[in-house]
């Protein structure tokens, strides 16, 4: 029952998004979705580096109307205690679509629940 729900929240989030964003087909009829999933920042700067230069290669190369990120965006398995560790990825994570001016929409995964991302927080 749970992941039902939650598939219906996320669904509605992302009409929502669509809704109150002008996202448009092209004028050949064509509208381009860019999927991401387990980015798994945290784990390391090495590691965060190469992920963050692979989402940006990413955006820029296919150039998509939405990019749709579908969990696991940090290594919740990673956190011991760190003061805004989740705040802090989201900004590294955040990068891309800001300097690409990119649409987004995020759901958070299992992984993102063990570190310190609460329902409350404003992100």
């Amino acid at each position: 029952m749970s992941s039902l729900f939650f598939t219906l929240f996320t669904l509605s989030t992302f009409i929502t998004l669509a809704l109150s964003q002008t996202l448009n087909f092209s004028p050949e009829g064509k509208f381009k979705i860019l999927q991401l999933t387990d980015l798994h920042y945290g784990e390391g700067s090495y590691t965060d580096q190469n992920t963050l230069k692979l989402q940006n290669e990413l955006i820029k190369r296919v150039k998509p109307d939405v990019v749709v990120v579908t969990g696991d965006v940090v290594s919740g398995y990673a956190y011991h205690g760190q003061h805004n560790f989740f705040e802090d990825v989201w900004e590294k994570f955040s990068q891309p679509f800001i300097e690409n001016n990119a649409y987004y929409a995020f759901t958070i995964g299992n992984h993102d629940a063990q570190g310190d991302v609460k329902p409350e927080k404003n992100l």
